[in-house]
């Protein structure tokens, strides 16, 4: 799936192109299972709770996924940010520190807390607050 938004549609960046490309040698049938993919509140309510198991396991994902990484600098300001928002962060504050997000949900509150517990400032979403 391809999400497209202003932002980045109007971002740029270097890309490396290959030569060659490979074929998937699997194909994937799909197979129609209404129960599973169709979630009027009948099957929601079956599948909520796997759903929620699903979601503490990618919640510790999230917390050693290797694209999620804090970038130390300047220790009074800290900024968590993701894609084409970190880059614009990282023009306007080069000196700034950074948890640069490739995994932003569930939003990993251990690194959030590691950074905030580092610098003076913490901003994300579009505020900016103290630490204690």
């Amino acid at each position: 799936m391809l999400r497209t938004t202003t932002r980045i549609s109007h971002s740029k960046s270097i890309v490396e192109v290959k030569e060659t490309r490979t074929e998937p040698t699997r194909k994937i049938a799909f197979s129609p299972n209404m129960q599973k993919y169709v979630m009027l509140p009948v099957n929601a309510r079956i599948r909520h709770p796997l759903m929620e198991e699903r979601m503490v396991k990618l919640a510790a994902y999230g917390e050693t996924f290797p694209f999620n990484k804090i970038e130390m600098g300047d220790r009074r300001l800290g900024i968590i940010a993701t894609g084409i928002s970190y880059q614009y962060a990282r023009e306007v504050f080069p000196k700034a520190s950074f948890l640069k997000l490739g995994m932003t949900y569930p939003l990993p509150e251990n690194s959030s807390a590691n950074l905030a517990s580092k610098v003076d400032r913490i901003s994300g979403r579009g505020r900016t607050r103290p630490v204690h």
